[in-house]
C-alpha cells in the first residue's frame, strides 16, 4: 500500500467519524427538543401548584398568629 492510500484510508476513516458524530448530534437534538416540550409542560403544571402553596403558607400563618392572638385574649381574661 503506498503513501496516497494511506492517506485516502485515513480521510475516509475521518468522514466515516465525522457521518457518525452527525448522526448522533441529530439524535441528541431530537431528544433535547423533546425535553424541552416535557420540561415545558411540567413547569406550566408546577408553577400554579407553587402559588397555590404560597397562598395556603399564608393562610396558614394567619391562623396561627390568629390563634396565638385569641390565645393571649383568654388569657388575659383569666388573669382579670
Amino acid at each position: 500500500m503506498d503513501r496516497s492510500e494511506r492517506i485516502e484510508n485515513k480521510i475516509d476513516t475521518i468522514v466515516d467519524d465525522v457521518t457518525e458524530i452527525k448522526v448522533t448530534l441529530a439524535k441528541q437534538h431530537v431528544v433535547l427538543v423533546e425535553h424541552e416540550s416535557r420540561s415545558t409542560k411540567l413547569e406550566n403544571i408546577v408553577l400554579p401548584l407553587q402559588r397555590k402553596a404560597a397562598m395556603l403558607e399564608g393562610v396558614l400563618k394567619f391562623i396561627g398568629a390568629l390563634s396565638l392572638i385569641l390565645g393571649l385574649i383568654e388569657a388575659i381574661k383569666h388573669l382579670l
